[in-house]
């Protein structure tokens, strides 16, 4: 959903070449490259090295997007590296850019409490959010862009809770 929100009117195009929906777009000043993984999410990783390799993207212009469990629902946290605290589809991208040193947003999505839901990870992620994190997330996702640009422009660190 961020993604979509990032691509705005740009259209998608499926690529077997890279195992995603890409899109090009502008945040500001710069030019930006968007990806959805068609892969298995454990799998990320596979797809964000193909465009890398080949775009000639560096790996301190590469940022991940990515739902989190550990924060509430309107929660965005921009940082700039780090462990994959257990979020397989991250786990993937950062084997397979061989570092933890990848720029990462996290969009809350717990319920009341991060990390602390009443069934396991695997299904919550799976079951559709309440009406009440649904129009929270909804409204961290309008913030995407502006921390999306602050990255752009060399900030790295920045949380925000609607």
């Amino acid at each position: 959903m961020a993604v979509d929100v990032l691509a705005g009117a740009s259209h998608w195009k499926l690529s077997d070449k890279f195992s995603a929906e890409t899109a090009e777009t502008k945040i500001g000043k710069h030019k930006i490259i968007l990806a959805k993984p068609q892969t298995f999410m454990n799998n990320s990783g596979l797809a964000a090295a193909k465009l890398v390799r080949f775009y000639k993207i560096k790996k301190d212009d590469l940022l991940v997007i990515y739902d989190d469990i550990d924060l509430v629902a309107g929660t965005l946290r921009l940082r700039p590296d780090g462990s994959d605290a257990g979020h397989q589809g991250l786990r993937s991208v950062l084997q397979a850019m061989k570092t933890d040193k990848v720029a990462r947003i996290k969009i809350g999505i717990a319920e009341k409490f991060g990390g602390k839901q009443k069934i396991s990870s695997e299904a919550y992620v799976l079951k559709p959010p309440s009406k009440t994190a649904h129009d929270a997330i909804k409204k961290s996702l309008k913030f995407v862009p502006e921390v999306v640009e602050q990255w752009l422009n060399g900030k790295t660190v920045t949380t925000i809770k609607v």
